[in-house]
């Protein structure tokens, strides 16, 4: 049996406490591991944030950010394009004349995007948005030769939706990883931050992405902080019986003598406290166009003229929503004494083996408005160079068709957005397009040649993190030499 000393026993029930109660908990294991990695680091005076933007499902990033040049475009054609036209699509290919081209600060324009992505195509000629080409996870730079003869460890159970979504989110290890990179970043600036439980956001669930080994997340609704339910019901209950309310909040808070009621309430206040901070900053859950942290998108019903369905796509967009809640706590933080923060928000539905044609553009233009709808959030609270955005997602997808979608890939393209990026230039290296080249695994599934690390490092490193601290934050960075240099401006 395992016996823990009165210091281990009380570090492990503050951290399981926190766990048990709180909906801002972080896994138990994040709570428990890495703890003496990284010393606290005061945080600059200036305010920055970073934003995660997750597509679950896995992206088909074949049909996002599209092959332009003639012959890329051809080779492109040809293995998505046996079918029938429909709308801006020739089997699961879209057609080239329905393409928005991107060129870019060299001058090229090699690539473009799907016609429903007008607002991000906007934001990249503005020099607003850069992408990032064949990224994905590596535990070493890896050859075809080398993956095929297994002479280079691998990333644990490549393909699998679960592992990969945690691979992006912990940089590490995958579901076995006990924090995220977010976390570790946030776990040194903790002491920088007052509020510090608003350090880490997350408005879409549970995100292993934001747990330290010091830092619990803080979950919300994209109306806010939810605080404790029972409390919530008994409100409901006495109405305006202040005294009876006093009474169950004092109950349900009170730590006693024993160990697990006084760290059960510690939690409860602690959730209390935020809950109270946050709604006192907000206040009405409503806010008016006048507001420098509208967003269009999130609160009008708008018809998208861009899809080719007759079904038009409804506003406002659980993405929109959320990313409108972090404009107004991006807002709020540095009047609550937050130098750092790390947000995460995310939108299913990207799995698509099937329905590719008819769902793909939706969820696209869901992404691309959402995004340019925060820039410009952003812009209006003067943040627009304090906060830098960037998508992610479980893995690419097959160049292949399936007949009505596409399969599980690996590397994939991705977006990273605002004001703090030297936009409008692509990084990374130009995959080759075919089902058979040497960068691809069998049905034009790549091999990243860029890793998250190699993306991850240059973001952190804007964020503040020293570099004596990178190997904390990324402890599998030592297996690359470089980093998409230039992807963060430096001021």
């Amino acid at each position: 049996m395992l016996h823990l000393s009165k210091a281990t026993r009380r570090e492990f029930m503050k951290k399981a406490g926190a766990l048990s109660v709180m909906q801002a908990a972080a896994p138990l294991t994040a709570s428990l591991s890495l703890m003496n990695n990284a010393a606290a680091q005061t945080a600059p005076l200036d305010y920055k944030a970073l934003v995660c933007v997750f597509m679950y499902g896995a992206n088909d990033h074949y049909g996002t950010v599209v092959p332009y040049r003639t012959d890329m475009y051809d080779a492109y054609s040809k293995a998505r394009g046996n079918g029938a036209t429909v709308g801006d699509y020739s089997g699961i290919a879209v057609l080239r004349d329905k393409l928005l081209p991107l060129t870019d600060t060299s001058g090229t324009n090699d690539h473009a995007l799907h016609p429903a992505m007008e607002n991000m195509q906007s934001l990249f000629k503005r020099k607003r948005a850069g992408i990032v080409l064949n990224v994905g996870p590596l535990l070493r730079p890896t050859t075809f030769t080398q993956f095929k003869n297994k002479s280079v460890p691998l990333p644990p159970n490549l393909l699998s939706h679960n592992n990969q979504q945690a691979y992006w989110q912990t940089a590490f290890r995958g579901e076995t990883a006990p924090t995220g990179w977010g976390g570790r970043m946030a776990d040194l600036f903790l002491s920088g931050n007052q509020n510090a439980n608003l350090t880490c956001v997350s408005v879409t669930g549970d995100a292993l992405f934001l747990s330290g080994a010091k830092t619990i997340s803080t979950k919300m609704s994209t109306t806010g902080v939810a605080t404790i339910n029972p409390l919530n019901h008994s409100l409901n209950t006495y109405g305006n019986d202040v005294a009876a309310l006093d009474m169950i909040r004092t109950l349900s808070t009170h730590s006693g003598n024993h160990m697990l009621a006084a760290q059960y309430a510690q939690v409860l206040n602690r959730s209390l406290s935020t809950y109270n901070t946050v709604a006192g900053q907000l206040g009405s859950a409503e806010i008016s166009d006048t507001h420098p942290a509208y967003m269009p998108s999130a609160n009008k019903q708008v018809a998208s003229a861009k899809l080719n369905s007759s079904e038009q796509l409804a506003w406002p967009t659980p993405l929109s929503q959320q990313l409108q809640m972090l404009a107004r706590m991006i807002e709020q933080g540095p009047k609550m004494g937050l130098k750092r923060q790390v947000f995460m928000v995310g939108v299913g539905g990207f799995d698509l083996h099937d329905n590719l044609v008819s769902q793909h553009p939706k969820l696209l233009s869901m992404v691309s408005d959402a995004c340019a709808d925060f820039d410009a959030a952003m812009l209006k609270l003067g943040m627009g160079d304090k906060v830098a955005t960037f998508t992610a997602s479980d893995f690419g997808r097959t160049l292949s068709s399936n007949g009505d979608g596409t399969d599980h890939g690996w590397g994939s393209q991705h977006f990273v957005l605002g004001g703090a990026v030297n936009g409008g230039q692509f990084y990374g290296t130009t995959p080759a397009i075919g089902l058979t080249h040497s960068q691809s695994i069998g049905g034009g599934i790549l091999i990243p040649t860029t890793s998250l690390e190699q993306l991850f490092v240059p973001m952190a490193s804007w964020f503040g993190v020293s570099d004596g601290d990178l190997d904390v934050v990324f402890p599998n960075r030592s297996h690359f030499s470089t980093t998409l240099d230039g992807l963060m401006k430096t001021t």
